[in-house]
């Protein structure tokens, strides 16, 4: 499958290379499908910047994204709309759990 990279926002894919050094379920997936690295190095040489310049946004987005989801498993939630959530790692996450509905209309079988 060919991907048009111009279509993927910048900031989705500088997210995507952030998440990867968690633990947040296929984050390291993603990274690598949207090619987050090129689009950091570019970003860093383009601007003159160093990785540290960025990357203590790393633990933020990690926090952001598992507070959510504790937040969403707290309240027991079992519909949830994310909104310009750019590229969503919470719904593949779900069809992993097998007490979810989702993990049934997703199966391998």
């Amino acid at each position: 499958m060919t991907v048009n990279f111009k279509n993927i926002s910048l900031t989705a894919r500088l997210t995507a290379y952030m998440r990867q050094y968690s633990d947040i379920p296929f984050a390291k997936d993603v990274a690598n499908r949207l090619r987050a690295e090129e689009a950091f190095e570019k970003l860093l040489r383009d601007n003159e910047l160093s990785p540290t310049d960025l990357l203590w946004y790393a633990p933020i987005l990690e926090v952001r994204y598992k507070s959510v989801a504790e937040t969403i498993r707290k309240l027991r939630a079992t519909q949830v709309l994310e909104l310009a959530s750019g590229f969503s790692l919470r719904g593949l996450a779900v069809t992993q759990d097998p007490r979810s509905p989702m993990s049934s209309l997703i199966s391998k079988n």
